[in-house]
């Protein structure tokens, strides 16, 4: 587990790509393409360029979330060497972060991260703008965003620290051109109560039965709400903004068309020039 070291604390720092996501509009608009997250530009899949980016944020433990997976799809995901966490059938993005967040809390529990280094009196009180170390930290990013900026991981802890209220802040969220990208971001460990609580409640989609289970794999079920979002969830925390700006082209592009798909095969010619 990678430990991020930074002039306040250092972090333990977990990743998750999500991909549980279906690919529908990229799939009923293309002919015979496989699973999104084995899309390829220039031979590689997509899910591997994300795994390739989110390796420049420093994280060695890397995990995918899955959903909908066949066991064909199932094989492919195994191929690449990572924990498979899969969460319960057609939750969306919600149930990948909450596949996701157990996954991570189980992993810090496991392994505590309190590094037990000497700091000075200034770094340890400094270190208090960060929730305890009795946790981790869990970055995230979707199957089909290629493009993520190597500073990803600085960038959001760095509106951490610069956030009026740092010590109650457990969550830094990615933003590009006056957009939130909810799952572009960093959560603490600690949120998986508030998560699971969320879920529970009376306007969830989810059964509790599905919530409580401590392995890595959600029973499937059917929402009862397609538009619960993670944005309603997000809505009612409190956290940073990392606004990505300095960046000129957009670090969190996603595929969901083959338009899409086209724009980024052009823009990675254009990087190769």
């Amino acid at each position: 587990m990678t430990s991020v070291s930074t002039k306040t604390t250092s972090l333990p720092v977990l990743a998750c790509v999500i991909a549980g996501g279906r690919g529908t509009r990229l799939k009923e608009e293309s002919n015979n393409q496989p699973l999104k997250p084995f899309v390829t530009i220039d031979n590689t899949a997509l899910i591997l360029r994300v795994i390739q980016r989110l390796t420049l944020s420093s994280p060695k433990n890397i995990a995918i979330n899955t959903s909908h997976a066949s066991a064909a799809d199932t094989l492919q995901f195994e191929a690449l060497g990572l924990p498979i966490i899969q969460d319960a059938n057609s939750i969306g993005p919600l149930g990948g972060l909450l596949a996701a967040l157990q996954w991570a809390n189980n992993k810090v529990t496991v392994e505590p991260q309190c590094s037990g280094s000497k700091e000075d009196d200034g770094e340890r009180e400094n270190s208090s703008m960060f929730p305890s170390c009795q946790g981790g930290w869990l970055l995230t990013a979707p199957c089909d965003t290629p493009f993520l900026p190597s500073d990803y991981l600085k960038h959001l802890l760095d509106s951490l620290k610069e956030a009026p209220k740092p010590h109650q802040i457990k969550m830094a969220i990615s933003s590009y051109a006056n957009k939130i990208h909810p799952l572009c971001g960093l959560f603490h460990t600690n949120l998986l109560p508030a998560l699971t609580s969320f879920l529970q409640s009376p306007t969830s989609p989810i059964p509790t039965a599905s919530l409580t289970s401590s392995n890595s794999s959600a029973s499937h079920i059917t929402p009862k709400n397609p538009r619960f979002s993670l944005k309603q969830w997000l809505a009612q925390q409190s956290y940073s903004v990392a606004n990505f700006d300095h960046h000129t082209e957009d670090p969190f592009f996603n595929i969901n068309t083959p338009a899409d798909l086209e724009a980024a095969q052009i823009r990675f010619n254009a990087q190769r020039q």
